[in-house]
């Protein structure tokens, strides 16, 4: 993922369109390798270099 440039996800929910709007979700954050965040697979690492990281990715999933 670029970290200069953070694109968006363009799919309103309107509440008629769930079905749609999950499947583009998960593939637009699985791209982005951040399904895991979304998951629960990846928990936050213990050192203090790999936190970092992980912050940083667990960051961008909530924007």
């Amino acid at each position: 993922m670029s970290s200069d440039k953070l694109e968006s996800f363009h799919i309103r929910f309107t509440g008629k369109n769930y079905s749609t709007c999950e499947f583009q979700f998960k593939l637009f954050v699985k791209g982005k390798e951040l399904w895991s965040h979304i998951d629960g697979s990846a928990p936050a690492p213990q050192g203090v270099e790999a936190l970092s990281k992980w912050e940083i990715k667990d960051a961008r999933i909530m924007t």
